[in-house]
This record gives structure tokens, C-alpha cells and sequence, in this order.
């Protein structure tokens, strides 16, 4: 009936197709209305896996966001080190369940950085460079082996505020891929985006005619392959009378490997 109890508090639930539900955050993890539950993004594919942040609305205490994994057959755990990191944000799980990405601030140097953190061990690897003040930057997508990682980032060598560029991050090597257009210039402000379950493409929204094929300068979506740094047009829509151009395609996001789910404005 859209009231909420006075003793309600926000919970994690794992359903299954047969409408089994499993409860994995208890009221002792968010014993007051003060605090919330973020994620989670998203579960494993075996469904045994899930990660979500909570964190206390208290403004005199900013130091209470938790990062947690539940696992059916090892209970639950909390991921990052509080001694190590503070302030973490929504936390990306690989849907093989063996790798997390989130951004999180250090606290030795405060500085907000993203992480690749190995669930077998909680080793957590930092792929963003030290030492770059972005205010704004996180984990947009993993792939399905936690081997990439999607980051928009507001780097030192952007203007401030925004836009934002898009950049690929391989976990093993260390290198970056930042997403171009054709003439190999960056593209920025690209956001929403998502990358592929096998790590090889993003797609993401621009209003920029990246490709010629874009000179109404409506909300298209474009797919960048990583490997052979391709920039191609997906979209190619008109706004309706009275419509909004920014709003013909958004919420772009991977299916699989070849299909993309989007929202559309555009008849």
C-alpha cells in the first residue's frame, strides 16, 4: 500500500526461478533506518554469489561504507579492509563469482581509485594510476572473467567538471584502452555504457556524430571493439515532435556478446 513499517530496513534477496528466496543481509547488518543497501551489481552466474555496499547515513561518522560478498557455501564477508580503505562505492561482481571492481579511496593518501579484488584470497589490485585527483570515477561494467574492467573517469588531463572519458582496463597486463572515435581522438561524456560479457566491446550513448552517420546529433548508441579500436553507429533514430534528443536511446547495456538491451524513446 506504498507505507513503509517504522521497523523496516533495506535487505538483500537472492530469488530463484522457482520462487525460492534466500535473505542475505539480516537486520543486524542495517540495525536502523539510518543506513541503506547499494547493488548489487550484479550476481554470479550460478546465482551463488552477490556483492553489495552498505553504509550508515550519519553525517558526522562518513567513514561507515561496508563492502560485502555473500556466497551460499561460505556465508558472507566483507570485502576491502577497513584499516586499508574507505568510502567504497557500488561494487561490479565478474559473473564467474571470482572477481569484484570498486572504487574506493585509500586511506593512507585519500585519493579515489579502482580496484580488481580476487575473491579467492581478497588480494585487491589497483588499476587506476595513483596520484590523479579524480573526483568522479568508478567501475562501469566487468567482464564475465573479471579480466576487464570498464572505468569512467574524470582523469588530472580533463577539464574539471566533466566530461568524462571511458577507458578499458586489463587486469593481468596493467594496460588501458581508452574508448576513440575514428580520427583517434577521445570520446568524452559517453555515459551510460556497458561493456561486453567477453570484454571485446562498449557500448555506450553520444550525441556526437562520431561516425557521419549522426548529423541530427540525437541520443545514438555506438559500439567501440577494445581489440581493433573500431568505433561503429548502432542506433539511428529521429526524434518524435516535441521530443527530447538526449532521451531517444539510454540505459544501454550487454545481452551476451553480440546483443545489446536499450531503452528507446523513438517510435
Amino acid at each position: 500500500n506504498g507505507e513503509v513499517p517504522v521497523d523496516a530496513v533495506p535487505a538483500v534477496v537472492v530469488a530463484e526461478a522457482g520462487g525460492v528466496a534466500c535473505a542475505v543481509t539480516q537486520a543486524s547488518d542495517v540495525p536502523d533506518r539510518r543506513r541503506f543497501v547499494a547493488g548489487p551489481q550484479p550476481i554470479s552466474a550460478g546465482g551463488d554469489r552477490v556483492a553489495w555496499v552498505t553504509s550508515r547515513l550519519d553525517p558526522l561518522v562518513p567513514d561507515l561504507r561496508r563492502v560485502h560478498v555473500f556466497d551460499r557455501g561460505e556465508a558472507r564477508a566483507e570485502l576491502l579492509e577497513s584499516s586499508r580503505f574507505v568510502e567504497p562505492r557500488i561494487p561490479y561482481l565478474s559473473l564467474d563469482g571470482t572477481r569484484v571492481a570498486v572504487a574506493a579511496e585509500s586511506r593512507s593518501t585519500r585519493e579515489l581509485e579502482v580496484y580488481s579484488v580476487r575473491l579467492s584470497n581478497g588480494a585487491a589490485q589497483r588499476l587506476t594510476p595513483s596520484g590523479d585527483s579524480q573526483e568522479r570515477i568508478g567501475p562501469e561494467s566487468i567482464s564475465a572473467d573479471g579480466g576487464r574492467v570498464l572505468v569512467i573517469s574524470d582523469a588530472d588531463d580533463l577539464p574539471f567538471p566533466g566530461p568524462y572519458r571511458l577507458e578499458v582496463h586489463e587486469v593481468a597486463s596493467g594496460s588501458v584502452t581508452i574508448v576513440a572515435d575514428p580520427a583517434g581522438g577521445t570520446v568524452t561524456g559517453a555515459n551510460p555504457a556497458g561493456l561486453s560479457p567477453d570484454g571485446e566491446h562498449v557500448v555506450f550513448v553520444s550525441q556526437v556524430d562520431l561516425t557521419g552517420g549522426n548529423a541530427d546529433n540525437n541520443a545514438e548508441l555506438f559500439r567501440f571493439d577494445v581489440d581493433t579500436a573500431t568505433l561503429s553507429q548502432v542506433t539511428d533514430s529521429v526524434t518524435p515532435p516535441g521530443g527530447d534528443p538526449q532521451q531517444d536511446n539510454t540505459q544501454p547495456r550487454f545481452v551476451d556478446d553480440s546483443t545489446i538491451s536499450f531503452v528507446s524513446r523513438v517510435g
